[in-house]
C-alpha cells in the first residue's frame, strides 16, 4: 500500500514507520480491509515478518462485516477522540452470498434418518440457515460460518442439532465385489520378512537431510526446500544412505557392536520420476554375537551381496550383473544391472565415516515388481548329475559374471549349474592374474549323461572361455 511518495504499509502485515500517529497528527485515513489468506501467508513467511495483522488475515477474516467495521471505528472515533468525519469511501470486491445446494434423499441415506424437508428447515433455522426448495435444497449460508462450503459440511449440522444419539444404528452394507490385490505392498511384505528373519532391524527415518551434506558428497540435482525449519533439514533425501548411516553411527555410540539396518521409502528426486520408492540396507560388524562356539569374525562384502542376491531369489528374479564403478563416499563400489537396467549399488562405506567396515546396498522397487515371475515347483531329478571343476587363470580385470554368462551360454540346457569354488591370486601366478575355479553340475531331464557327452561339453566351454577371456588352463602343481 503505498501514496504518491513511497509505500505505507505491507498490505495485512504491517503498516510504515511514516504512517504512526503522533501528537502532530490532524488527519487519519482509517482502512478496513479484507486480504487473500494464501498471499498474506506467502509473503509474510517470503519476508520473514509474521505479526498479528499476517496471522488473523491468514485464517481468512469475514469480508461481508468491511464497510459495517469501518462505519464502526468512524462511531468510535467521533464518540472517544472529538473527530469528525471526512469522507466514506467503500471499495473494490464485496461479499457475495454463499450457497451450498444438497439432496435430502442423499442426507437422509448418508445419516440413515427419514427427515422431511420441513424437519431439515426447521433444524438448519436454528443456526441461521435459510433454505428453499423441496427435494432438491438451497441453503443460504451465513457470512459468519466460513467452516460450511460443501453439502457434507451441511449434512453434519444437522447430525448435531438433529442429536447424535437419535440417529439409529444400521449395519454397513454388504460389499459383493473382489478386493484387488496391490502385489507391490505383497512383494514389499515378502522383502522385509526375509530381511527380518536375516537378523536385520526395520528403520524408519526423516525424508529431510541437509543441503550441505548432500553437496559434499557430489549430489548436484535434488530438491530444495524454500521455507525449511533450518539448515539441518532444507532438502528432501534423494538416497536412503544417509538416514541410515545416522541410525547406525547412533547404535555404535551406544556400543552396539553387530548392525543389520534395512529401510523401504521414497526417494526425493529434481527431474522424471521425481520419486522412487527404494530399499536400502547397512550392516557390518561381527558376524555373530559373543558365544564360546563362535569365532569373532566379520560381516564382509560377500555377505551383503549374499543378501541382496538371495532377495532377487525370493522374488525369481534371476537375471542380475554387478558392474564396477566409482561413488563418493564408498571404498568401493558397484553397479547393480537387472534385465537391462541400472536398478541400484552396492558397496563398502568409506572408512572415514565409520570405524569399522560397513555395507550398503541400495535397490529401486518399482521396476522390480514387473521382473518378478510367478512361484512354480519342480520334481526332484530322477537322474544324477555329473559334475566337473575347471580353473583358469585370467586377468584381474576379467569379471566372474561375464565367464559365468559364457559358460552358461555354450554348455547349454543341460548345464544345470556353475558355482565358483575358488578364487586365488598372489604366489605361484604371474602378476596382474588371478585363478577362478568353476564347478560345473551337467543333468539331463531324461536319462543320465554319459562322461563321452559330458567331455564334449566341457571342451566346447575350455576353448570359449579361453579364447574370450585370453585365459589358461591351470593345472596341478
Amino acid at each position: 500500500i503505498a501514496d504518491k511518495e513511497s509505500p505505507i504499509a505491507l498490505a495485512g502485515i504491517v503498516g510504515a514507520k511514516r504512517a504512526q500517529i503522533s501528537h502532530a497528527t490532524k488527519k487519519v485515513l482509517l482502512e478496513s480491509a479484507y486480504f487473500d489468506p494464501k498471499r498474506i501467508g506467502h509473503t509474510a513467511r517470503r519476508l520473514g515478518i509474521m505479526t498479528d495483522a499476517s496471522t488473523r488475515f491468514e485464517r481468512g477474516a469475514d469480508m461481508a462485516v468491511v464497510d459495517a467495521a469501518s462505519a464502526m471505528a468512524g462511531t468510535l472515533f467521533k464518540q472517544h477522540a472529538c473527530c469528525r468525519e471526512a469522507e466514506f469511501i467503500s471499495q473494490g470486491k464485496k461479499a457475495t452470498p454463499i450457497k451450498v445446494g444438497f439432496s435430502l434423499n442423499r442426507m437422509n441415506e448418508m445419516l440413515s434418518l427419514n427427515l422431511s424437508t420441513k424437519q431439515v428447515k426447521d433444524i438448519l433455522k436454528k443456526i441461521s440457515i435459510q433454505v428453499t426448495g423441496t427435494k432438491q435444497l438451497i441453503a443460504n449460508i451465513p457470512h459468519f460460518r466460513r467452516d460450511l462450503r460443501i453439502e457434507e459440511d451441511i449434512y453434519e449440522e444437522i447430525a448435531r442439532i438433529y442429536g447424535y444419539m437419535r440417529i439409529p444404528e444400521t449395519e454397513p452394507k454388504k460389499w459383493s465385489g473382489q478386493a484387488q490385490v496391490n502385489k507391490a505392498l505383497e512383494y514389499e511384505e515378502m522383502i522385509k520378512n526375509y530381511l527380518v528373519g536375516q537378523g536385520f532391524d526395520e528403520a524408519y527415518n526423516l525424508s529431510l537431510m541437509s543441503s550441505r551434506v548432500l553437496e559434499q558428497f557430489g549430489f548436484s540435482e535434488y530438491v530444495k526446500i524454500m521455507n525449511p525449519l533450518n539448515e539441518r533439514f532444507d532438502a528432501l533425501r534423494p538416497t536412503l544412505f544417509f538416514g541410515l548411516l545416522d541410525t547406525l553411527k547412533y547404535n555404535l555410540s551406544k556400543g552396539n557392536k553387530s548392525l543389520k539396518l534395512f529401510e523401504v521409502g521414497n526417494i526425493l528426486l529434481s527431474k522424471v520420476p521425481f520419486q522412487e520408492r527404494r530399499l536400502g540396507a547397512i550392516l557390518g560388524g561381527e558376524r555373530h554375537q559373543d558365544f564360546w562356539q563362535q569365532n569373532n569374525d566379520k560381516l564382509d562384502y560377500f555377505d551383503a551381496k549374499g543378501v541382496l542376491e538371495s532377495i532377487l531369489d525370493v522374488l525369481h528374479i534371476k537375471e542380475a550383473s554387478f558392474k564396477p564403478t566409482t561413488r563418493k563416499g564408498f571404498d568401493q563400489a558397484v553397479l547393480i544391472w537387472i534385465s537391462g537396467k541400472e536398478l541400484g549399488f552396492l558397496g563398502s562405506v568409506d572408512t572415514g565415516l565409520c570405524k569399522e567396515p560397513y555395507f550398503y546396498y541400495e535397490l529401486t522397487l518399482d521396476p522390480l515388481w514387473d521382473m518378478v515371475s510367478d512361484t512354480f515347483y519342480m520334481p526332484p531329478p530322477k537322474f544324477p548329475a555329473n559334475t566337473r571343476d575347471l580353473s583358469f587363470i585370467t586377468e584381474e580385470k576379467v569379471q566372474v559374471p561375464d565367464m559365468v554368462s559364457v559358460i552358461s551360454r555354450v554348455g547349454g540346457p543341460v548345464l544345470e549349474e556353475v558355482v565358483l569354488f575358488d578364487y586365488y591370486k598372489g604366489k605361484n601366478l604371474p602378476t596382474a592374474k588371478k585363478s577362478l575355479g568353476f564347478r560345473l553340475h551337467f543333468r539331463a531331464p531324461d536319462r543320465t549323461l554319459t562322461d563321452k557327452e559330458v567331455d564334449i561339453f566341457v571342451k566346447r566351454i575350455t576353448e570359449e572361455t579361453l579364447k574370450t577371456f585370453n585365459a589358461s588352463l591351470r593345472t596341478k602343481e
